[in-house]
């Protein structure tokens, strides 16, 4: 018997928080609306503790996305109704829920830390095949790509009951919870929202804390973290700062980047079925160019650490300053399109991620 609930390929990979979420609403066309609302802003951690972080400002996504239904179970909840993790997954499965477990990296097949280090890591479940005792599992893997993989009941079971309680209360205070996620069925439609749009656009162009309007109980208000453009001036720092043939550069920002010019394309074509922007084609045209720019800046950063080659971080500094540049210059220019095309009134307000 083999089950496996629905899941696509998400438009945001670079992390699992996002790409969990998304590759269980994506499928469902009505939530390109607002999908095309969000995903604007851009933050990083400048303490640099763990690489570069720079992600996309959607705090607590999977307790504030509108497609999803999130209830959080105690390991001991589960530990009393099932005689084991195994047969707890495949009724959650069953019942059309998802599942997302702290589980130790070390006895997992394709993590980076497999049989090197013990790390506790959210893995993501969403089906069965029963005669061959495993689980469908999605992960940025050892390959830094977001995929979609098999782990056997005994990897599963294992990783899980030997996540020692100290890494499990350290790692983002887990201890001991797990997520079941459905999605949900709205009563009424999410529309596009144009002036949230504007919001985002304007707190990246002046590298603002999103958080400041960000009037959901999941506001972050991190003082250690930068927004928008300003990540772009930290992010040249840090490539300028690699020691030259001793230290990798992480390419999580690189894609990040490459992500953003890649959403803010698409996003420009969803707002052209609208409503008629002046110069949506134009926009469009800048865009592609930045898109094109972030994916060769992203293939430089993997060859540099291959070969260490220091010209090629001065071509991706050079990348990232023009790239700058153009948004400065465009961004207001889309930010009056956007206005003219809905037809907002000035003064308009309001950041949620709901």
């Amino acid at each position: 018997m083999e089950k496996a609930l629905p899941v696509t390929y998400p438009a945001i990979d670079a992390y699992n928080n996002t790409a969990n979420v998304l590759s269980i609403i994506q499928g469902d066309d009505r939530v390109a609306e607002w999908l095309h609302s969000h995903f604007i802003q851009l933050y990083h951690d400048k303490s640099f503790k763990d690489g570069f972080t720079l992600s996309f400002y959607a705090p607590y996504l999977i307790k504030t996305c509108p497609w999803l239904d999130t209830q959080i179970i105690h390991k001991r909840i589960m530990e009393k109704g099932w005689s084991d993790i195994t047969s707890f997954l495949i009724d959650c499965i069953d019942s059309g829920c998802y599942v997302i477990l702290l589980v130790d990296q070390y006895y997992i097949p394709n993590s980076v830390y497999y049989q090197k280090s013990h790390r506790p890591h959210e893995l993501f479940v969403y089906g069965y095949h029963l005669e061959n005792e495993e689980f469908y599992i999605s992960d940025n893997f050892a390959s830094g790509k977001y995929k979609r993989l098999a782990c056997s009941f005994e990897d599963m079971k294992t990783a899980y009951t030997n996540l020692s309680a100290e890494l499990e209360l350290n790692y983002n205070n887990y201890d001991g919870m797990m997520l079941v996620l459905s999605k949900k069925e709205l009563a009424k439609p999410i529309p596009f929202h144009p002036q949230l749009v504007i919001s985002q656009l304007e707190d990246y162009l002046h590298a603002k804390d999103s958080s400041d309007a960000d009037q959901t109980l999941y506001a972050h208000n991190k003082p250690d973290w930068n927004y928008g453009l300003q990540c772009y001036s930290n992010l040249i720092r840090y490539v300028g700062h690699v020691c030259d043939g001793q230290e990798y550069l992480d390419i999580r920002p690189f894609h990040v980047i490459y992500l953003h010019k890649k959403q803010m394309y698409s996003r420009i074509q969803f707002m052209q079925t609208k409503v008629d922007l002046l110069s949506g084609e134009d926009l469009k045209s800048r865009f592609s160019e930045l898109e094109r720019t972030s994916l060769i800046n992203r293939n430089l950063a993997m060859k540099y650490n291959f070969s260490k080659n220091p010209d090629l971080k001065k071509d991706m500094i050079d990348h990232l300053e023009a790239m700058v540049s153009m948004e400065k210059l465009i961004i207001p220019q889309l930010i009056e399109q956007i206005k003219l095309g809905f037809k907002l009134k000035e003064g308009g307000k309001g950041y949620a991620v709901r």
